[in-house]
């Protein structure tokens, strides 16, 4: 299944119309990625799970990860989505990892519109997700 999300959410960069996941409008990974952002507004860990997988922009969407750190924040039942259980054995982390991992590995990062890698010389391993709360999301790995 992870292969088809990621498939689908690199669509975009593939095409060119989109450089990264972040900036690839109408896609659940940025929708995933924006709420993902929205957390760090928040202190507590139960109420940074709500905003990742249930705030407004992705919370109609299936959780990644299968299983909840908490509890809890699963329990609540909306009615914006069919169900509560997740669809990847990671977590959101993971995930926007994998896509970045699959993007450059597949020269999908930074190519044209006939999906040629460009030689730009930055490479997608050079830009990592944010794992922490609070940082600025996407961080530039240092050289």
């Amino acid at each position: 299944m992870h292969g088809g999300m990621a498939y689908v959410d690199l669509n975009p960069i593939r095409a060119g119309i989109a450089e990264t996941p972040e900036t690839s409008d109408f896609t659940s990974v940025k929708e995933r990625i924006e709420d993902r952002a929205s957390a760090a507004e928040v202190w507590t860990s139960d109420a940074q799970d709500h905003r990742i997988e249930h705030r407004e922009k992705a919370g109609w969407l299936a959780p990644i990860p299968l299983e909840a750190k908490r509890k809890k924040v699963r329990g609540k039942e909306t009615d914006r989505r069919a169900g509560n259980k997740g669809c990847l054995p990671m977590s959101l982390d993971d995930y926007l990892e994998l896509l970045d991992w699959s993007s450059v590995s597949h020269g999908q990062a930074r190519s044209d519109s006939s999906g040629v890698c460009s030689d730009s010389g930055s490479s997608g391993l050079q830009r990592r997700h944010v794992v922490r709360f609070g940082e600025e999301f996407p961080q530039t790995l240092p050289q």
